[in-house]
């Protein structure tokens, strides 16, 4: 190890020789990933996370009810135990809005509305991969006033070349009996460009509300309100607002809420380029003014300052060489680069003023420091890296980038800082009295001597800690639900859950059924349908998350319910045959692809979609909806008709097997980041006992969180999931420094009484370890103005377990040494 020392401290003397050499060599560096960064782009698709989870898959029906899901009457969900083939009766949820304003005409700014020329490819779907959806909600709805306004804004917004086609009950065609045959009719009798009349009116209202199949699909089963659902591409921030613009006229006569995935990605983009710029500069002033009080100067409160800038410029340079984008989750690197780079030049500034009137041996104090420095580094990346076991993509990114950055700070806290401050004149003596006898110096002193007198206080709490951890740990949820992600206030979080409450969103969930060997027609078979049909009304009456289902089934029983007023599935095997070629008429007319997957042509393979919001929270889909709808769903599957097999997905779907597979993949992140911590820690100390008192501190804040958030009722989301492997590898820093400095005492003073060495090693390291962690604090508090609530939640998150952490290397670690030492000392004196 002394040869290692005087390398370091060789390299040390190296460098603050050729300072100004040093220096133009990371400035040219820095240069260099200057003109890369400005190609780090931002990845706004929220829904990424989802789509890398286990792909669905087939399950064959089974021959008997499964009686180990009877549990499932705990939940609520299965209500009745249906014979198979036995349609029960349900009720469609009705809305559950109590308050006026959902439909009550509100006060509107008139808007000029621009000419735009009519997209000539509007009717081909290239390139219109996304969705503009306009919930229309009014009591005047069937009026000739109202119906006029909304063609003129669906003529306007035809004119965009945003717009594609559109589905809604003005573009939806329904059937009518006339003599012994349907006649398909379009819902509304009106065209593009012509006015609306009260006759017209009556036929569209009865047209309408007599079409089971549309009703909680296109409209609301009251005929309040109705879904105008748009193909779209190119949307931006620009375009948003003007076809706002031509929306808005809806708005002097009802509730008009705007919803699609292209509203949601631009308010995703902007939230993550704002809080880009807005929190690094936020964590950038905090940092300055710690390190001004901490130092008393502004060359210490610069140079540290100037050395986080350089580590994020080079970090984001990095990211784009390796094409990493910023999304929800890295936008988190910038801020995390800052506050975790600027705790690594405390340290080596604070050896700075120890020495600073001996240039001779700042070398020295530097090397000194700088195995502290690569211990924390380590151990901080180790935390960090343990993200590469993830399944998801953006962990990993996560987890490299954030290890870049720390990796990139620490090699310039060993050059820049020592460089530059060989050339920068040393501060008034005035200064660093100020500094020796300050308060954070007398607060150690009088910590220090509690803790040697109440050391067994500090135990007694932590073993009631532990108990109410593995009490409450198995408590703690995963919030999947994007909406929470954002502010409350935004019109997009009310537009969306207004639109899950109304008619359940744009999400269903879908059950895919293939028949036996891919039997040709088997679902055009009357036996066969008719248990579709059963175990549709059977997953209907269980669930009240359930708001509606369209299905080939469904569709049927309409058709037959309007040829000859009975509702259900037919018999006649020749009449099912009939209203399918009807249905295929149907889909011909409406010119979109809506109905396409619900039968395969040959008849072997139908889909059920069931559109679907939280009934019990009120909210758009949860885990514990999905939970709910999953389990309901796959419980009724011994209704289905033997030898089909069936497979569950949908957008939900995959959230909750992601949201699952995140926090399976974390909790081995967290166990990884363990060992390599204790690993590292061993190998600092050369000791495996002192690796194991290193994780002490990490782990009561892992456990003070965990007890923080089961007081709060705040759930786990996709990025404060991460925060225990993160917070054990930047948490035990400070216990690293605390025993590498008491072993360095130990080692100096081997006639000390230990406990009397413990002191004197809490007032030595107090002050740079409460400095360090104040540093860091300080940048997370800033994640507190982030837009995204799980950065906020991150954020404090990671402020109290880095605060816990601290207090308990001061605090408890000291405690757990003592005692460790007293136990010794019993042994030796029976022996």
């Amino acid at each position: 190890m002394r040869r290692e020392f005087n390398i370091i401290e060789s390299l040390m003397k190296l460098i603050i020789k050729h300072a100004k050499l040093v220096i133009f060599l990371l400035l040219v560096i820095t240069a260099f990933f200057v003109y890369h960064a400005k190609d780090v782009r931002i990845d706004a698709n929220i829904f990424a996370f989802a789509g890398e989870a286990d792909s669905p898959v087939f399950v064959l029906t089974p021959e008997d009810k499964p009686e180990e899901y009877l549990k499932l009457k705990k939940i609520g969900t299965i209500t009745q135990i249906p014979e198979k083939g036995e349609v029960v009766d349900y009720q469609r949820n009705p809305n559950t809005f109590d308050d006026g304003e959902f439909i009550n005409p509100i006060p509107y700014e008139e808007k000029e509305i621009l000419d735009y020329i009519y997209p000539t490819d509007r009717d081909n779907n290239t390139g219109y991969w996304d969705g503009y959806v306009i919930i229309f909600s009014s009591e005047n709805m069937f009026t000739t006033e109202v119906l006029n306004a909304i063609y003129e804004v669906r003529d306007n917004l035809s004119k965009r070349w945003e717009i594609g086609q559109c589905l809604s009950p003005f573009d939806y065609v329904t059937v009518e009996k006339k003599g012994t045959r349907l006649s398909l009719v379009p819902i509304a009798p009106v065209k593009a460009g012509e006015i609306w009349t009260d006759d017209d009116v009556e036929v569209f209202k009865r047209r309408l509300m007599n079409d089971s199949v549309a009703k909680d699909y296109l409209y609301s089963s009251d005929g309040t309100t109705i879904m105008i659902y748009y193909r779209a591409r190119g949307l931006n921030e620009a375009s948003i607002a003007e076809l706002d613009t031509i929306v808005n006229p809806l708005r002097q006569y009802g509730r008009v809420a705007l919803n699609g995935g292209g509203l949601l990605t631009n308010a995703v983009y902007k939230y993550i380029n704002t809080d880009l710029i807005v929190l690094a500069v936020l964590c950038f002033i905090a940092i300055l003014v710690v390190f001004f009080f901490s130092f008393r100067t502004i060359k210490s409160m610069l140079i540290p300052a100037s050395l986080s800038l350089m580590g994020i410029i080079w970090t984001l340079g990095i990211m784009a060489m390796y094409g990493y984008k910023l999304t929800i989750v890295t936008i988190l690197t910038p801020c995390l680069v800052l506050t975790f780079g600027s705790s690594y030049s405390i340290h080596m500034i604070s050896e700075y003023f120890k020495a600073m009137d001996d240039k001779e041996a700042l070398p020295k104090h530097y090397s000194k420091i700088t195995k502290t420095i690569f211990f924390a580094m380590m151990t901080t990346v180790s935390g960090f890296l343990s993200q590469l076991i993830c399944r998801m993509q953006f962990f990993r990114e996560f987890g490299i980038t954030i290890s870049f950055g720390v990796l990139i700070c620490a090699i310039l806290s060993f050059t820049y800082i020592p460089a530059i401050l060989s050339l920068a004149k040393p501060p008034k003596q005035k200064s660093v009295k100020k500094i020796s006898n300050g308060v954070l110096n007398k607060l150690t002193g009088k910590c220090a001597s509690f803790i040697v007198k109440y050391w067994w206080v500090m135990l007694i709490v932590i073993v009631l800690l532990t108990i109410f951890f593995f009490a409450i740990k198995d408590d703690m949820g995963f919030d999947s639900n994007y909406m929470n992600y954002f502010p409350s206030s935004d019109p997009i979080v009310q537009d969306t859950i207004y639109f899950a409450k109304t008619l359940g969103g744009t999400d269903p969930y879908y059950l895919t059924i293939k028949a036996p060997n891919n039997e040709a027609n088997f679902f055009l078979k009357s036996e066969n349908l008719k248990l579709i049909y059963a175990y549709e009304s059977a997953v209907m009456a269980a669930d009240p998350d359930l708001v509606q289902v369209l299905s080939f089934s469904q569709y049927v029983s309409f058709l037959n319910e309007t040829y000859n007023g009975e509702k259900g599935i037919p018999d006649n095997a020749g009449l099912i045959n009939y209203l399918s070629r009807t249905l295929k008429q149907i889909k011909a007319q409406i010119g979109s692809d809506v109905l396409n997957f619900i039968i395969s042509d040959d008849g072997s393979e139908i889909t059920l979609s069931m559109r679907h919001y939280d009934y019990v929270e009120q909210d758009i889909q949860t885990n514990a909806s999905a939970k709910r709808i999953e389990q309901t769903l796959d419980y009724y599957r011994y209704m289905l008709p033997e030898g089909t097999t069936s497979m569950i997905w949908s957008g939900a779907s995959s959230g909750l097997k992601a949201s699952e597979m995140i926090i399976e993949d974390q909790n081995k992140a967290t166990l990884i980041s363990m060992v390599l911590i204790l690993i590292f820690a061993s190998c600092a100390c050369v000791s495996l006992s002192s690796g194991i008192s290193a994780l002490i501190p990490v782990l009561t804040a892992v456990m003070i969180n965990y007890v923080f958030m089961w007081l709060f009722n705040l759930p786990f989301d996709m990025v404060t999931i991460g925060f225990s492997s993160v917070a054990i590898g930047t948490g035990v820093d400070d216990a690293i420094h605390f025993l590498l400095r008491l072993k360095s005492r130990r080692k100096e003073n081997p006639n000390e009484n230990y406990i009397d060495a413990v002191k004197q090693n809490i007032i030595d390291t107090g002050r740079p370890i409460i400095l360090t962690t104040v540093s860091v604090d300080a940048g997370l508090v800033m994640l507190l103005f982030a837009s995204f609530n799980p950065i906020k939640f991150f954020g404090a998150l990671m402020f109290l377990a880095l605060t816990a952490a601290m207090i308990a290397t001061l605090f408890v670690l000291p405690s757990w040494l003592i005692m460790i030492y007293k136990i010794k000392e019993k042994v030796v004196a029976k022996k």
